[in-house]
This record gives structure tokens, C-alpha cells and sequence, in this order.
């Protein structure tokens, strides 16, 4: 007798984070998850995991922010780019850049990037000993003040997204940071814009994330694309996948398989399954009117005519493929049938003409 053993995976123990979708008490290989993080956490690539052999794959991990408080500014002589000297909360993976206070001149790099929890803060000379040190050094360079800079970049306006620092307007050189609310990412993948002469570069969009696997009710992707789910997505905007239905569903385009396109706003069309509908063969007292080989969808309408003498049941000869049936039922009635049981409605009967 062959004995196969099925990896099974424990519900992952996330830091700073929760799963948000297919919550089991075990897991089986192959079988995916959806986590989020804490708010202020980062996750680091894509939102769903796998369970493997080796365990879940990508290791879930939420990248935590970073704490900038006074003390530490103080203790360093240092001030934020905005020339103020207050606590900040800086989000991982983004950057914040510093200056020194009045007679001290910093050691660069000004900007520092906030990783998972640690921001490593620039150091300030004193300017004697700055200025002392670059001659000796030979790498004085002349200094240019220009008083005469022009505010020239005003406050973005940022759809699916925030900024800071916020100003109503911006001189040239001025620097803000960009984040995206979840779901959206920064289309240039930089979270730093400058003002300059032709305005905010790069350009503070978010736009939304690139195409992650699409979980289809009563359908799936070709077996490819779910055996290597973890080193095939995201896809990127521009590339197509084809998926199927499962047996007595169809796709939009009514055939065996359909393809669905990455796009900025996301997969297009959203890929769905609909209930198939079976047109009736055979209408008593009347005939459904359709092409030999149609196929229908939920949404779809079919239209039937009743023989001389009777009429919609329903007072309209069209019904709606709804859920596998079609309503309102198709049916045709005697025009000599009086509904009286509804009130006093009553279907007159035909006209005779009397020619005097």
C-alpha cells in the first residue's frame, strides 16, 4: 500500500501582523494565506504566503517604523529638514533628511533611511572645525546663497495617498515623502520628490499595487501559473493569464478559457465564474426564439413568443438567467384566463370589429 504524506503547516505566528483571509487550524502544502500587517507596519513583498515542506514561503514579516524623539535631535545638535526640532514617526523603508543647528555643519549623508526599527542619525561639527578640516583637505567648496529663492511647487495633490512635510507651497530643492494607502503603491517606487523648476520629480502618484494571484470562485488558473504561484507573482502591468471555469460555470467571454490582463488598477476584467444557464427545449403553447448552440450566463436574457391566443405569464416575453434557472419562469397562458384571484384584473378578449 503507498503511503503519501501531506506536509501540513501551523497557522504562522506573525509579528506585528494577522491573517486576513483562509483562517484554519492547519494548513496543507500549497495552501495559501493572505496576512496584513499592524497599522505603521510594513510587510515586505507579497501579502500571500504558501505552505511548503520548509514551512511558510515567504517567511511572513512586518518591517516596524522608526521613533525619531527630541532628546535624540538634542543630543546631536541636530534638527529635521524643515528646520523645527520635534518627535517623528518614520515609516520603514522611507528616509527623513536632517540639518545641524546654527554654527555646526553636518557630516553627510543628511539622509538617513528608516530600516525595520533602526535609523542610524547623522553626526554635526562645529563649523570651525568643518571649515579647519576642508582646507587642510583642499576640498573647500565655494558656497552660493541665493536669496532670491522662488516658491515654484505647490502642495501636490496625491489620490490614494499622503505626504509630508505639509506646506501650502515649496522653494526649489525642497524635498517631501510619499505614502500610499494600502492596495496602492508609488509608481515611480521612490518615496522622495523634489521641487524643482519643472515641478515635483519624480511625480508623487500612487497607483494601485501590481497584479497578485487572483483566487477565482468555482474557477482556477492553468497549472502552471498555481504550481509556481510564488515565483510567478505579482505580475507586472501588461502581462495576461488564462483561466478556466469549473464544470457548469463559464467565463465572461463564454468560452473554455479566458484571459485577464494586469493593468495599474488592478487584474482586467476581475476574473469571474458564471452559473450556466440551459435554455428550456420545449414551451408548451409557445417558442423560445435563440440560435442553436447559444450559451447563457447569469445576467444573460432569452426572449420566447406565445402561440395565437395566449400571452406572457408574466406580461413580458423575455426572462433573466439568474442562479442556473431563468426568471420570471416562461410560460404562456390562455388569453381567456381571468385573474381574478390577483383583484380585478381582467384580460380582455379581442376586439370584434362590427362594420355597420
Amino acid at each position: 500500500m503507498l503511503l503519501i504524506v501531506t506536509s501540513v503547516c501551523s497557522p504562522p505566528e506573525i509579528d506585528f501582523g494577522r491573517i486576513e483571509m483562509n483562517k484554519q487550524k492547519e494548513y496543507l502544502e500549497n495552501d495559501r494565506i493572505q496576512y496584513n500587517c499592524h497599522p505603521g507596519y510594513d510587510l515586505e513583498g507579497s501579502d500571500w504566503i504558501t505552505c511548503k515542506k520548509e514551512g511558510w514561503i515567504p517567511p511572513p514579516k512586518c518591517f516596524a517604523p522608526c521613533i525619531l524623539t527630541k532628546q535624540q535631535l538634542d543630543d546631536r545638535n541636530l534638527l529635521l529638514n524643515d528646520g523645527q526640532r520635534h518627535s517623528e514617526w518614520i515609516r520603514n523603508g522611507h528616509t527623513i533628511e536632517f540639518t545641524c543647528r546654527k554654527g555646526y555643519s553636518i557630516v553627510s549623508p543628511s539622509v538617513r533611511k528608516c530600516v525595520d526599527g533602526n535609523l542610524t542619525l547623522p553626526s554635526c561639527n562645529s563649523s570651525e572645525t568643518s571649515i579647519a578640516a576642508a582646507f587642510t583637505s583642499r576640498r573647500l567648496l565655494p558656497l552660493v546663497l541665493n536669496s532670491s529663492s522662488q516658491v515654484i511647487c505647490p502642495a501636490p495633490r496625491i489620490e490614494n495617498g499622503s505626504f509630508f512635510p505639509l506646506w501650502m507651497s515649496y522653494n526649489i530643492e525642497d524635498i517631501i515623502y510619499t505614502t500610499c494607502k494600502p492596495g496602492y503603491m508609488l509608481e515611480s517606487h521612490k518615496n522622495s520628490s523634489k521641487c524643482t523648476k519643472g515641478g515635483w520629480l519624480p511625480n508623487p502618484k500612487c497607483v494601485r499595487k501590481q497584479c497578485d494571484f487572483p483566487h477565482i470562485e468555482n474557477g482556477a488558473l492553468s497549472w502552471s501559473n498555481i504550481y509556481y504561484s510564488d515565483v510567478s507573482f505579482p505580475k507586472k502591468v501588461g502581462q495576461t493569464i488564462g483561466f478556466k471555469c469549473n464544470h457548469g460555470f463559464l467565463p465572461r467571454n463564454k468560452k473554455h478559457w479566458d484571459r485577464i490582463k494586469c493593468t495599474n488598477f488592478g487584474w482586467d476584467p476581475e476574473p469571474q465564474c458564471y452559473k450556466q444557464c440551459i435554455p428550456p427545449k420545449h414551451l408548451p403553447h409557445g417558442r423560445v426564439t435563440y440560435n442553436y448552440g447559444n450559451t447563457f450566463i447569469d445576467g444573460d436574457e432569452i426572449s420566447f413568443n406565445c402561440d395565437m391566443g395566449y400571452y406572457p405569464e408574466h406580461h413580458l416575453p423575455i426572462a433573466t438567467c439568474r442562479n442556473n434557472d431563468w426568471f420570471p419562469t416562461l410560460n404562456c397562458v390562455s388569453t381567456d384566463v381571468t385573474l381574478a384571484s390577483s383583484g380585478n384584473v381582467t384580460y380582455p378578449k379581442p376586439l370584434r370589429v362590427i362594420h355597420l
